[in-house]
């Protein structure tokens, strides 16, 4: 029985990543609206500017996605795993949590899903402003540091819980 704490690590870290990118999203919005403001006000912007920060914030895009690919890849072979081991340390000794935590993790993160979706179907070629799809995209945001903050907690308290068993001496009973 393999403990899942490297893992945990793992997932803990990409989920912290996620919450850092997802703060960049939200900063990046806001400094895009200030460099169009400031536009509008007839102040001098250089020529390449709004350009250039598309082209960083659609990069920075990329990347959030890049990241949560492999964080739900790893985070499904943690719960898998840690799965194996709750059934090996007979689930009340391994200090098996209920569903609360689990449950708040995965309506964070399909609901930020959702605002992702809804703001990138509002905005389909629109213009960027401080409208709905902005706004959407902002909640997304959001709620996705929140996932990514409950999700850290629930592998940190699951995977202490089990290594608390194995510690105990409790064996595995397969």
């Amino acid at each position: 029985m393999r403990s899942p704490a490297r893992l945990a690590l793992a997932v803990i870290v990409l989920l912290a990543t996620d919450a850092v990118l997802s703060w960049m999203v939200i900063q990046g919005v806001y400094i895009y609206l200030g460099m169009v403001w400031h536009g509008l006000a007839r102040e001098f912007l250089p020529g390449t500017s709004l350009a250039e920060h598309a082209r960083q914030f659609r990069i920075l895009r990329y990347l959030q996605a890049a990241i949560w690919l492999l964080t739900a890849i790893l985070a499904a072979r943690w719960f898998h795993r840690v799965r194996r081991n709750r059934r090996a340390l007979d689930g009340e000794h391994s200090g098996a949590q209920g569903g609360t935590a689990r449950a708040w993790c995965w309506a964070l993160l399909l609901t930020a899903l959702g605002a992702e979706l809804v703001a990138a179907l509002l905005a389909g070629g629109a213009r960027l402003d401080l409208g709905g799809p902005m706004q959407t995209l902002i909640l997304a945001q959001c709620l996705e540091i929140a996932g990514a903050v409950v999700g850290m907690v629930q592998v940190r308290r699951t995977t202490r819980r089990l290594e608390a068993a194995r510690a105990a001496g409790v064996r595995p009973t397969r």
